[in-house]
């Protein structure tokens, strides 16, 4: 099984026997729950431009504060 952008690897692996259904079907919500995740740093072009400009974030302070 290959790894490509445009092929679904999950999808081919299930079909050569390599997954189980049970096991693509996690493996495949893995997948959109890492792109959500991924998705939340997904700034454009005019935000990072307008907070590089200015010198500050819109966040308060850069204290680490853990996840809800």
């Amino acid at each position: 099984v290959q790894r490509f952008h445009d092929r679904d690897w999950i999808e081919d692996a299930e079909a050569k026997g390599v997954l189980t259904s049970d096991e693509a079907r996690e493996l495949a919500a893995l997948r959109d729950l890492v792109a959500r995740v991924i998705a939340v740093d997904d700034f454009s072009a005019a935000e990072l431009a307008r907070n590089a400009l200015s010198g500050q974030s819109e966040s308060p302070s850069n204290q680490h504060i853990a996840a809800e």
